[in-house]
């Protein structure tokens, strides 16, 4: 097995052991027992904050790489981590912002860690953590989160929602900023299937629409199969024959799904600015490559920034894939 990476690596956020950008898919390197192989086993779930990763493998396994300044990666403060290293503990879930961390354990207890000036830690006001910390609101009840640049979102084991940090769009609420847990009711009756968060808004998939609260306020009266996020624009697949990807909001970039692969469903999953998709036994990437994220143009004189089609840039079907800050992430059996 293989963790194959490319994009923004001023920080070693790739694990490859460099800190330079590429558009090829480079292997990461992880640290086992002290030697460097190359996946220990299958991805579960890939997190990245602004210069940071994780990487939660299916045995309960956490790696961590990248920009370590405030301790967001969970291991003493350090400039960089430059391959993954493992984070102790079991783990059940991870999710990142711009230079902080949320991880969730094997018995539901919350830490996190990293820069909280704007209630990212939801430890209080202005709060920098360098060490993992409880979050002693949510200990126990802690089963899914998200993350966005400054704001986090958490569906408990009791089957309510959490939420902290920066929220000034509106996105929990009436209040700006929750410095600490608290619950998030959303104006919605139906039950919440799936939920996912923009820089601005939170979506919420419902049993037959897809709503956002926040800046681009949408509701969407269909049945949804599934929806992803990137910073700006959010994406869904309806359930209709053919399937059709719809995107909503900015395409300044080139972020909306490539209209000439809109029919086309299959599997496809979001980052920062881009995306990527599986077909036709090929990954393509499209939207905001400017780090390399979307791979290498085959179209001449192409200034390799916006991708507002698809670029191929793997052969073959992943094991799993996922879109990062400016970074793609693909791994192979």
């Amino acid at each position: 097995m293989k963790l194959l990476a490319c994009g923004s690596n001023g920080h070693y956020q790739l694990g490859n052991g460099t800190n330079i950008d590429t558009n090829q898919l480079t292997p990461a390197s992880f640290t086992v027992d002290g030697h460097l192989v190359d996946l220990p086993s299958s991805v579960a779930k890939i997190a990245t904050g602004g210069n940071h990763t994780f990487v939660l493998l299916n045995s309960g396994s956490l790696y961590t790489c990248g920009d370590n300044s405030y301790g967001q990666c969970g291991l003493p403060p350090a400039d960089h981590i430059a391959v993954f290293t493992p984070v102790p503990g079991q783990w059940r879930d991870v999710s990142c912002g711009w230079e902080y961390s949320i991880l969730v354990d094997a018995t539901d207890n919350v830490f996190v860690c990293g820069l909280g000036l704007k209630g990212e830690l939801g430890l209080g006001e202005s709060t920098t953590s360098t060490v993992l910390t409880r979050l002693d609101a949510m200990c126990g009840r802690g089963i899914s989160v998200v993350s966005s640049m400054s704001l986090t979102l958490c569906r408990a084991s009791d089957g309510k929602f959490y939420g902290w940090g920066d929220g000034k769009k509106g996105q929990l609420g009436a209040k700006k900023v929750r410095w600490v847990p608290e619950v998030v009711v959303f104006p919605v009756q139906e039950e919440i299937l799936h939920f996912g968060l923009t820089k601005t808004d939170a979506v919420l998939q419902l049993r037959l629409r897809l709503v956002s609260f926040g800046r681009q306020a949408i509701d969407i009266p269909q049945k949804v199969h599934f929806f992803r996020t990137m910073w700006t624009c959010i994406h869904y697949e309806v359930e209709a024959e053919p399937c059709s990807v719809v995107s909503v909001g900015n395409n300044s970039h080139g972020q909306h799904f490539p209209n000439s692969w809109s029919q086309c469903g299959g599997v496809f999953e979001t980052g920062s600015e881009h995306g990527l998709f599986y077909a036709n036994n090929t990954v393509y990437a499209w939207g905001w490559g400017e780090h390399g994220n979307c791979g290498h143009s085959q179209v001449q004189g192409h200034d390799q920034i916006v991708f507002a089609d698809a670029n191929a840039i793997f052969k073959g079907k992943p094991a799993y894939m996922a879109g990062g800050c400016a970074t793609s992430w693909i791994a192979t059996d």
